[in-house]
């Protein structure tokens, strides 16, 4: 009984071990097989992307039909994915730890391709108005293309002289990729032709009022209307607007007014400019002026509100600076670089406008250096007289009217 017992374990044991060993060489020779190769993958934002699993693995001769494609994160936008490939049979020793062989790689979403920018060339008359996208006939890109330039701070000034000039433009995407090409305008001279609106015109001596007005308030804003001096109750004002209308003074644009300063054309001897200045308590007087269809400017502090805000066919809108309309002096006492920064932040967001008012009818000769590097061609202040011909177009007088002031007062500043 205890030899048979003994044959009994032996047995088992000699089968134990064979299992063993078949186990651990199909272990070892699966071992020996080679392993696949994960690829880091590139790819140009708008490429395309195979389910051929050869397109992810490194291996040459390799057992590819064993692998699979399972899982991948791509989408066609710059950036970093992970994708998973698998075996598609699991191993011997996969199966027994219940295990799935697989493998991680990664997708890397690029853009290094440079905008198509397509230029044109121009040419102006002096003191017209371009931006930038005036000399772009297209600019396309894989993601988005904006338009700037190195000269822009200069292009303002170029519109106002005669010659010819080289910008570059530069288009440029999110990614940093930029082309640049070259422009060229040229700016030519406006003959100086006279051109008479009516035959009873303003003469040389007689001049123009420049209107200068500022707040137009209702009687529930009195109180917050400061100072109230400036402060003109809305009923007022279209007691002014109406004596405007209906006693026939023509309401003159700030363009019509400076080619009249510089001899260029005449205008109606009943004219007039109406201007506001700031931008606050605005839209009564853009109420006034569209109902008796009257032409006014306004002279908007840029950091006040968007321009957009004062959008009327009846206003025409010009800089009273970006932000340097703070305290008293703060225009004057301002370094020059940031009188230059301010102006040209004012001037952009207005379209180029050429014109400017003095915050406190406060300047002096680096102010006035300051407005004509920027490319303003006429600056207003105050004064209390008319504007005539030969006058310093920097220097441009107004009537500053105040917020009492009747109708009989106005008649006698314009007429």
């Amino acid at each position: 009984m205890c030899k048979r017992r003994k044959k009994v374990i032996l047995v088992i044991g000699i089968v134990f071990t064979i299992m063993v060993i078949g186990i651990v060489g199909v272990v070892l020779l699966d071992r020996q097989k080679e392993e696949p190769r994960i690829k880091e993958l590139r790819v140009e934002l708008g490429g395309k992307l195979t389910n051929n699993i050869k397109d992810y693995l490194g291996n040459k001769d390799f057992r590819y039909d064993e692998y699979e494609l399972s899982n991948s994160e791509y989408k066609d936008e710059v950036g970093k994915y992970s994708y998973i490939v698998s075996k598609k049979k699991r191993s011997v020793l996969d199966k027994v730890l219940k295990k799935k062989t697989i493998y991680y790689g990664n997708i890397y979403v690029v853009d290094t391709v440079s905008p198509v920018l397509e230029v044109k060339d121009i040419e102006i008359k002096q003191g017209e108005e371009i931006s930038l996208n005036s000399f772009v006939e297209s600019c396309t890109d894989l993601s988005e293309c904006s338009i700037s330039s190195p000269d822009v701070s200069k292009l303002i000034e170029m519109q106002s002289k005669v010659g010819e000039y080289d910008l570059n433009i530069v288009g440029a995407d999110k990614y940093g990729n930029t082309v640049q090409k070259k422009v060229h305008l040229k700016v030519n001279e406006v003959p100086k032709v006279e051109v008479k609106k009516e035959v009873s015109s303003v003469s040389k001596g007689n001049g123009i009022a420049v209107l200068n007005y500022h707040f137009t308030i209702s009687d529930e804003e009195k109180s917050s209307c400061s100072p109230s001096s400036i402060c003109m109750n809305e009923n007022l004002f279209d007691e002014h607007l109406k004596y405007i209308k209906e006693n026939g003074f023509y309401t003159a644009t700030l363009k019509e007014l400076e080619d009249y300063l510089d001899g260029y054309i005449d205008l109606p001897k009943k004219s007039v400019v109406i201007t506001i200045d700031d931008g606050w308590f605005v839209s009564r007087a853009i109420e006034r002026l569209e109902k008796y269809d009257l032409h006014g400017v306004l002279f908007l502090i840029g950091s006040l509100a968007p321009v957009t805000d004062y959008a009327s066919k009846n206003l025409e809108i010009a800089s009273h600076t970006w932000n340097l309309h703070g305290a008293y002096g703060s225009l004057v006492n301002a370094s020059f670089d940031t009188i230059i920064e301010d102006l040209s932040q004012s001037k952009s967001s207005l379209n180029g406008t050429p014109y400017f008012c003095y915050p406190f009818y406060q300047y002096d000769n680096h102010v006035i250096e300051a407005l004509k590097q920027t490319g303003f061609t006429m600056a207003f202040a105050g004064g209390g007289v008319k504007a005539r011909r030969g006058v310093d177009k920097y220097k441009v007088p107004r009537i500053v009217v105040g917020g009492n002031d009747s109708v009989a007062t106005l008649a006698s500043y314009i007429n």
